[in-house]
């Protein structure tokens, strides 16, 4: 029998959090809503790894990269692994999934938020595009389950044409962005087709704490040829 326990919880005006402990294995409780588990995370790796390959058609070296989105760190791997990518930033709102990572996940996830080549915000992923000039090759968004299935109300904006205007400005020539989601989204995909020019949906297969199958979904944009 599996058996859990509360490990932190973290409640105030802003937020509830609380990390769980199943076996072996940790989940992350955001509001109410499932976050992240260090259980799987296949779709947050081959997400990364497609993000690379589309790129191959146009930049094989000095690779950027911004994830919005911690969670427990598994995104990070590809990244970190690959020699073509130079820097991997990474926003995250909560300063508790941050310190998580460092205390609870580096086991599962490598250690890579400890690389030379990542640099951790705390900070909120629409803020952080709005201040900030940086340009990337690769962006991905993974801060919800899906514009309908959100972790925040205020990342709404994120999956509209404001939102999807400042993923693209923060794009460098021949750049993509990723939206993670946790099943098709058709509003969103009409959403992306009337903001870029290039719009794939991949999917991945995963299978949960409990064996349990099922599908992840990538939504892949990029402007221009």
């Amino acid at each position: 029998m599996m058996t859990s326990k509360n490990v932190e919880n973290i409640k105030d005006s802003q937020k509830e959090l609380k990390l769980i402990k199943s076996d072996k294995h940790y989940e992350i409780i955001s509001n109410g809503v499932f976050l992240k588990s260090t259980h799987g995370g296949k779709s947050e790796i081959e997400m990364v790894k497609d993000g690379l390959f589309y790129l191959s058609d146009h930049k094989l070296e000095n690779i950027r990269i911004l994830i919005g989105g911690l969670g427990v760190g598994y995104s990070l791997i590809p990244a970190v692994e690959d020699e073509r990518v130079e820097v991997v930033d990474v926003v995250e709102i909560h300063k508790e999934v941050i310190n998580w990572n460092y205390q609870y996940f580096s086991e599962y996830n490598k250690d890579v938020i400890n690389s030379d080549k990542v640099r951790v915000f705390n900070d909120d992923i629409g803020k952080y595009l709005e201040e900030n000039s940086n340009k990337y090759d690769l962006i991905l968004l993974d801060v919800d389950n899906g514009p309908d299935w959100l972790v925040r109300p205020e990342n709404y904006h994120l999956y509209q044409s404001e939102g999807l205007n400042l993923l693209s400005e923060s794009l460098a020539l021949g750049g993509y962005i990723g939206i993670w989601t946790i099943s098709e989204k058709q509003e969103l995909e009409a959403n992306l087709i009337a903001n870029f020019d290039y719009v794939i949906m991949r999917s991945y297969q995963n299978i949960d704490s409990k064996r349990r199958s099922h599908y992840d979904y990538v939504y892949f944009s990029k402007t221009g040829k």
